[in-house]
């Protein structure tokens, strides 16, 4: 059975390589004090990683202490240096706050934040945020965050 995450202590982790896995990254966060759940994204069809993951810490405190603390942090486990790429799970709800998350993928180079938070704006009137990654110039994503199922 699939645990279901917590979204206020869950943070978003992004900038990921193909071969690390949910061992790994729980690695990395113990070497650093914390015992975390992890989900990684995985394509459908390949089960390849697509290139973040979602961490689940003990608490909302450590949560956000930890994005404060570690983002941009650069980390060595097993030989390897990386940069913790990190961010909130939901676009910052308030507590008790009903929130829906949209993926959009393979988004062109042209896209930028405020181009499709325009579009999305046009449609859902509690559109919260929209955020573009992207990982080595292709394969952007975008998560939009949408407060309620208000639709206009």
């Amino acid at each position: 059975m699939e645990e279901e995450f917590n979204n206020d202590r869950t943070l978003w982790q992004g900038q990921l390589e193909n071969w690390m896995d949910e061992h790994f990254i729980q690695n990395t966060w113990l070497s650093l004090g914390h015992q975390v759940t992890v989900r990684i994204i995985r394509n459908k069809a390949t089960m390849i990683s697509q290139g973040y993951c979602f961490i689940q810490f003990q608490t909302p405190d450590e949560a956000k202490t930890c994005l404060d603390q570690y983002n941009g942090h650069v980390v060595r486990i097993n030989h390897v240096t990386y940069t913790i790429r990190l961010n909130t799970a939901l676009g910052g709800s308030k507590p008790g706050e009903v929130i829906y998350s949209l993926f959009v993928g393979d988004l062109g180079r042209e896209v930028n934040d405020q181009t499709l938070l325009s579009a999305f704006s046009e449609k859902f009137i509690t559109i919260k945020s929209a955020k573009v990654f992207s990982f080595f110039k292709k394969n952007s994503y975008l998560f939009i965050y949408v407060s309620k199922n208000k639709i206009k």
